[in-house]
């Protein structure tokens, strides 16, 4: 391992018991963007490590990391339990799936807790933006030189897994990530957090979103362009947000529609999705049919086997195909339980938000309803995301931590002393 990493680890571990407590949550952004998802003592990532410091310090001090009386926070504790669960229906090799599980929980609920211990008040999304601007510039100045010079600077001293920018059709760089796409969705995701601040701090709005554009770009893969122009769309329809529950129908009798006039089954569209001239959309949309063709293997507990799903593999597990859909991924990993819980997380957070937007519109706060509003688009960006990439990295953070910005969310008239202690 190398000493520069080991010193980054140590110094951002110092960050995150010695920074205001208020602002604590940034050393964990600042390794989801720039620090590989690499094990540096026993299975321990630097993410993982200040998950649990972050989270020993956050209980230290007062903070309260879970609220049984808040929805979103009992769906995640239903999703550490059925992802545990469904370990006693795995054999033990090629590995120990106990181990696994406690992984993913630590991924899944350690970021939520985390984020539930720094990310609350009135004005979490604000600062889950500043945070994020601190984390992605650099990752943004070292993407764009990666896809320009075709060497990955992260490599060696940061925990990326390749030397050199992934190459199918010019360079796509990945920086610390797993895969280019993975690399070009953290700055899609992202990119609505800094909208809001379009009137109140032009520069900052200016700086963050073209960092997060040059991500994107330098990615030059499709689908972190689709979710950038789906955030876009999405923000754009904060002028007719009034129509949000007629949106809903008109969705459903989309696929409807589509389902009646394609020859082939309605999320085959995604095969259509190519902006960069090497998207792989027919592998996703094949994915999908084949996962809903083998529902009876997978559906209780998961599925140790899905190679005979698809005509290609992976590398790194011969038992599996690419299994590039978060939704489809926990389900071969927990069962339709764990899918169902990932859509109903998702779920409650919308309907959060919307109801966020609508009582601070009524209340004349029209920019903290925008910017409810953005973190929605920001939501939006990630589910449509999922359909194209499984987060296997690092990337779950960014998703977790916003949610668990949504579950803080509060307005003055609800707001309570626990949740406005972000001091030490």
């Amino acid at each position: 391992m190398s000493p520069i990493f080991i010193a980054t680890a140590a110094c951002l571990i110092l960050l995150q018991v010695s920074l205001p407590k208020r602002y604590a949550f940034v050393p964990l952004l600042i390794a989801a963007f720039n620090i590989g998802n690499v094990e540096f003592m026993g299975e321990l990532t630097i993410v993982r490590a200040l998950i649990i410091v972050g989270l020993i310090r956050g209980v230290a001090t007062g903070s309260r990391p879970i609220d049984t009386s808040n929805g979103i926070d009992r769906l995640f504790l239903l999703f550490a339990f059925f992802a545990l669960l469904s370990a006693a229906f795995h054999p033990e090799a090629p590995y120990n799936p106990y181990n696994e599980r406690i992984g993913l929980v630590l991924n899944v609920l350690g970021s939520f807790l985390y984020g539930r211990c720094y990310l609350i008040g009135e004005e979490p999304l604000k600062r889950l933006a500043m945070g994020s601007l601190i984390a992605l510039l650099p990752l943004a100045l070292m993407l764009t030189l990666e896809v320009s010079t075709g060497k990955n600077y992260y490599y060696g001293h940061f925990g990326a897994r390749r030397a050199a920018a992934m190459f199918r059709d010019g360079f796509r760089a990945s920086g610390p990530f797993a895969h280019s796409i993975l690399a070009g969705t953290s700055g899609a995701v992202t990119i609505a957090l800094f909208v809001p601040f379009w009137n109140m701090k032009r520069k900052l709005a200016i700086l963050g979103i073209i960092g997060c554009l040059l991500i994107v770009i330098a990615s030059n893969s499709s689908g972190p362009i689709a979710a950038t122009g789906f955030t876009f769309g999405l923000i754009y329809l904060w002028r007719k947000r009034q129509y949000v529950s007629k949106a809903k129908w008109a969705v459903v009798w989309c696929i409807i529609i589509m389902s009646l006039y394609m020859n082939r089954p309605f999320y085959y569209i995604i095969d259509s999705i190519d902006f960069t001239g090497g998207s792989t959309g027919w592998h996703r949309a094949r994915l999908i049919e084949m996962s809903i063709e083998h529902l009876g293997e997978w559906w209780m507990f998961g599925t140790d086997y899905t190679r005979h799903w698809m005509p290609t593999g992976v590398s790194w597990n011969t038992n599996h195909t690419d299994l590039t859909n978060y939704y489809i991924h926990l389900g071969v990993m927990g069962g339709l339980p764990l899918t169902f819980l990932l859509i109903a997380i998702i779920v409650f957070s919308t309907k959060k938000l919307l109801n966020q937007v609508f009582t601070l519109e009524s209340e004349n706060r029209m920019p903290e309803a925008f910017t409810a509003w953005c973190a929605l688009a920001a939501l939006g960006a990630h589910t449509s995301s999922f359909i194209s990439i499984s987060y296997f990295d690092q990337m779950y953070v960014l998703f977790y931590l916003l949610i668990a910005s949504i579950a803080g969310l509060t307005t003055k008239t609800d707001q309570s002393p626990a949740q406005t202690a972000t001091g030490d």
